[in-house]
C-alpha cells in the first residue's frame, strides 16, 4: 500500500482572504468557486486562520428574524 502524501491531496492555486474581508464575500467566494474552507492571510502572506462556510452561515442574520 502506497503513503499517502499531503502534498499529492492538496491544491496549488490556493485562494485566499485578508482578515478585512468581508464574511458575506467570502462567503461568496466560496459559493462561486464551489470551495468550503478559505485561509485567511496577512499583507505578509502568513496564515492568520481558515474561514469556513459554516462560519459563514453561523455569522448570517437567521431568516426567521426581522
Amino acid at each position: 500500500m502506497r503513503l499517502e502524501l499531503v502534498k499529492d491531496w492538496m491544491t496549488r492555486d490556493v485562494l485566499t482572504v485578508s482578515p478585512e474581508s468581508g464574511v458575506l464575500a467570502a462567503g461568496q467566494l466560496m459559493r462561486e468557486k464551489g470551495v468550503r474552507r478559505l485561509p485567511v492571510v496577512d499583507g505578509h502572506g502568513r496564515l492568520v486562520g481558515i474561514v469556513t462556510f459554516g462560519d459563514v452561515r453561523e455569522a448570517k442574520p437567521s431568516t426567521a428574524s426581522t
